[in-house]
């Protein structure tokens, strides 16, 4: 997936706090220095407010607690692309 990100720098990410093999914070930090402007969003079951705080301080455009209502995702995802 990095791989392909890198290569193809996708208009928007949709990242996971919680990854298997690593952050996602710091994968967000590896999107960033590929597309800076890109807009992120976390989808996360980790709702903690300090989790939310960093991810608002990393730039993260919207964040969307798990389970995500997939038609606010999508709409989400709509205006931010619409921009």
């Amino acid at each position: 997936g990095l791989r392909l990100a890198e290569q193809n720098r996708p208009d928007l990410y949709v990242l996971e706090v919680g990854l298997i093999d690593g952050s996602g914070f710091d994968l967000l930090k590896q999107v960033r220095s590929w597309t800076p402007a890109a807009p992120v969003v976390i989808c996360s079951a980790d709702v903690r407010e300090t989790t939310r705080q960093q991810a608002s301080a990393a730039g993260v455009s919207a964040f969307f607690a798990k389970p995500v209502n997939l038609d606010a995702l999508a709409a989400e995802v709509s205006r931010l692309l619409s921009h």
